[in-house]
């Protein structure tokens, strides 16, 4: 057995008992989730500790490893990550190592796979304005990995065509910068917007997605979803800004 072989087996030997662990105190955590959000923020980072602890021997698990089809396993560690967000919805390094596992060291038939729950939680860390405890870390890495994930997910990209960052753009030879030309205020310098449409979860590429061609600030993927958004709720929305601008 070699020394690759070896590191596998160490690292599965570390992953499989702590999912299997998860598995058992998910419903504890989950039901935790109203008592978190009344703590102040020091309580929180105190209380999410042992959960941390599951997230970090979660992230053991071996890169470019096909998940278990057969035994749920993706949906699993897809749950830790939703739970980890609801739990405390703001940058934190479990959370942190979670996300990038998804963004850099899953195969694109697997993210494929990534249900509907997890997509619109990926989509609440993408558009977070606000990280009380790392105004740096959250916008730059939280929420722009949770847009490169949207982004393989809908397009069908490897990790290295979806991300923003030119460094791994470059070493790669991946033309163009992944994200628009626009002008981006506060920390965040993934410029890149997902479509306005709330069910949807598309994220913009190399282009601007169409604005609203009357408010000039909700943007599209689709004239389909700019449709239903209209119907659903921006008709309303997009009055108001007209009346509010004479």
């Amino acid at each position: 057995m070699d020394d690759d072989e070896l590191f596998m087996l160490d690292r599965m030997g570390k992953y499989l008992p702590t999912l299997e662990s998860f598995r058992a105190t998910r419903s504890i955590w989950r039901d935790r989730i109203p008592e978190f959000a009344a703590l102040s923020m020091e309580a929180q980072h105190m209380e999410i500790r042992p959960y941390q602890k599951i997230l970090f021997d979660l992230r053991k698990r071996p890169e470019h490893m096909p998940f278990d089809k057969s035994d749920n396993e993706l949906e699993d560690f897809c749950d830790a990550l939703v739970i980890a967000w609801r739990l405390l919805p703001d940058a934190w390094i479990g959370l942190q190592m979670m996300i990038d596992y998804l963004a850099e060291s899953t195969l694109s038939e697997d993210l494929a796979e990534v249900g509907e729950t997890t997509l619109l939680v990926l989509r609440e860390i993408a558009q977070q304005k606000i990280w009380p405890n790392n105004p740096l870390l959250g916008p730059m890495f939280l929420g722009g990995q949770a847009k490169t994930i949207l982004a393989r997910v809908t397009r069908d990209l490897e990790f290295h065509e979806a991300t923003t960052v030119p460094l791994v753009r470059a070493m790669n030879m991946v033309p163009g910068t992944g994200q628009p030309p626009r002008r981006q205020k506060g920390h965040n310098l993934d410029r890149r917007r997902l479509c306005d449409n709330p069910d949807c979860v598309e994220v913009e590429g190399d282009k601007k997605f169409k604005c609203c061609s009357r408010c000039k600030k909700a943007r599209y993927c689709s004239k389909t979803c700019q449709t239903f958004h209209w119907r659903a709720e921006h008709k309303k929305e997009c009055k108001a800004r007209g009346k509010t601008t004479g």
